[in-house]
């Protein structure tokens, strides 16, 4: 693989699993993410992105501003072009997103002054900001960077001493981060246990504050951690087991006053997005095109506030760093080839990827019926940064002369049935096939 950390922030990517059987009720009754809505907006000085005026989140090539009532606005990325991803916005100081370009990714900071571009120390996550004014992120899942927009000075803090990785930076205080710390679980370097852990800027001292459970078999991972007005920090909890064909479960949690606990089930998968207008925010996964979704919740029922992305991952889209890393595309090649790809072209590259499935055999009835030179199935060991623990997926190498996009369209019009569960994930088929 290339020489960079992926952070999956779905852990269930298929249809044919079941999902969606489970998955919210808003999910499977909204009907497709359109492309780009008509009326994107420059973002000036005193709009909503500028301002921070709402919960902020990605489409696309696009930022999405939501305010209170649900109404919805698109801005135009004034930067270079790249792989917009996970946003952050804060009342009167504005809002920050990740452009996910090849190389270094860029931060892009819109406020009230203007629009500002700060160069990252590699792959950036999870921007944040701080009561204060500062804003923080994640640093190749390793580390947290502070900026102060007052000084320019940029803060590095390293993650707790025996840490695998640290990422999804939020503030309780002006001084206090929290943070998710990957821990490791005997010799693997999977995400296997997640806890949370606080971080002291003055003191410059970590303090854990979860004791979640894990071994080569029981997974805990946490995702997407909300500060509520009372400093409750809420997220939600993903748990399952390797040896089993069982579906991992949903929890959301609440830490406060230093003590977690679960509130309750989720029906499915989804992640937090943020709190708007005091109700939840949630990223749930729509079933029709594979693209994210903002559903509002309520008293009356979940409602959908259209397609948007906010500390969730895309998963229709390449990353560009692979891209770099494949060469220049030359664009998809016309016709149905008659032979499968050339795996010493598709080795360091990306793949579709048909799951999640619960079952090696249920994986392979599927391969067989797809028909597709070169496909293979693969399961957790195989593919770690694609697949679950517990679960096996089909994967599709795509040729280096094909465009991702086009490939993925293609395959959705022939199946549709399995448009929902099919996305382009980075995959080294080579190395699996060692």
């Amino acid at each position: 693989m290339v020489g960079k950390i992926f952070l999956i922030a779905a852990i269930l990517v298929g249809a044919a699993s079941g999902r969606m059987a489970s998955s919210p009720p808003i999910a499977a009754g909204a009907r497709g993410c359109p492309g780009q809505e008509a009326g994107l907006e420059t973002a000036g000085s005193t709009s909503p992105a500028a301002r921070g005026r709402g919960l902020a989140a990605v489409h696309r090539d696009a930022l999405v501003m939501l305010g209170p009532s649900g109404d919805r606005r698109m801005f135009r990325h004034p930067g270079r072009p790249g792989l917009m991803r996970h946003a952050a916005s804060h009342p009167g100081m504005g809002t920050a997103y990740v452009n996910d370009v090849a190389g270094p990714d860029v931060l892009v900071v819109m406020r009230p002054t203007g629009v500002k571009t700060i160069e990252g120390r590699g792959e950036l996550t999870h921007p944040a900001w701080t009561p204060s004014g500062q804003l923080a992120w994640a640093v190749n899942l390793s580390a947290v960077e502070v900026w102060s927009p007052a000084t320019g000075a940029r803060r590095l803090v390293p993650p707790p001493r025996g840490a695998a990785g640290i990422f999804s930076p939020v503030f309780i205080t002006p001084s206090k981060l929290v943070a998710i710390v990957q821990e490791p679980v005997g010799q693997t370097h999977d995400d296997g246990l997640n806890d949370l852990w606080r971080y002291d800027l003055d003191s410059s001292t970590w303090s854990r504050l979860t004791r979640f459970r894990a071994d080569l078999d029981r997974w805990s991972v946490l995702r997407t951690p909300v500060v509520a007005p009372d400093g409750s920090v809420f997220f939600v909890r993903v748990s399952g087991r390797a040896s089993t064909t069982e579906l991992p479960s949903f929890e959301l949690w609440v830490l406060r006053e230093g003590r977690a606990w679960k509130l309750r089930d989720l029906p499915g998968e989804m992640y937090l997005a943020g709190i708007l207008g005091g109700r939840v925010v949630w990223n749930v996964p729509d079933e029709s095109t594979g693209e994210w979704r903002l559903v509002l919740e309520g008293a009356r029922g979940a409602e959908s506030l259209g397609c948007g992305a906010v500390s969730v991952d895309p998963v229709t889209e390449p990353d560009p760093d692979l891209l770099q890393a494949r060469g220049k595309l030359e664009g998809p090649v016309d016709g149905e080839p008659s032979e499968g790809p050339d795996l010493r072209e598709t080795a360091q590259g990306l793949a579709l990827l048909i799951g999640d499935f619960s079952s090696d055999s249920a994986a392979r009835a599927l391969g067989e019926d797809l028909r597709i030179p070169g496909a293979r199935v693969v399961g957790h060991g195989d593919a770690p940064a694609a697949v679950q623990p517990g679960a096996w997926a089909v994967v599709v190498p795509i040729p280096s002369r094909t465009s991702p996009e086009q490939a993925l369209a293609e395959f959705r019009v022939r199946r549709p049935e399995l448009a929902g569960g099919t996305w382009i994930v980075p995959f080294d088929h080579a190395e699996v096939s060692r």
